[in-house]
């Protein structure tokens, strides 16, 4: 009887186990994603610095020293930024590859 009853279920469970199958992957797959933006946006950051130190060295060589220690300042501020987003994409990158290990997480 138990097995007549399993082989009669088989229409319903089994696209359910389909599609809790699916969902697992797309979030396991929407956690790469997002740790992939945190270090794109980390490059962005970091090519955008020296851009703007380099427009900020033309302001001041076109007499207009105001705007370019501006724009200098923005691209130290910016380096500093990238620094710390740096070491923040470093710690979430081992946070997220260290639950995948499953060392420190007992389930």
């Amino acid at each position: 009887m138990k097995i007549l009853l399993l082989i009669l279920g088989a229409p319903l469970w089994i696209p359910l186990l389909i599609a809790c199958g699916a969902i697992a992957l797309a979030l396991f797959l929407v956690m790469f994603v997002i740790i992939f933006a945190f270090w794109i946006v980390l490059a962005a950051i970091a090519i955008t610095s020296p851009v703007i130190k380099a427009v900020g060295i033309m302001y001041i060589l076109n007499s207009d020293i105001v705007s370019g220690i501006a724009f200098i300042a923005l691209g130290m501020i910016l380096t500093g930024i990238t620094i710390l987003t740096f070491y923040g994409c470093i710690y979430t990158t081992k946070e997220f590859f260290g639950i995948l290990r499953l060392k420190r997480y007992k389930l």
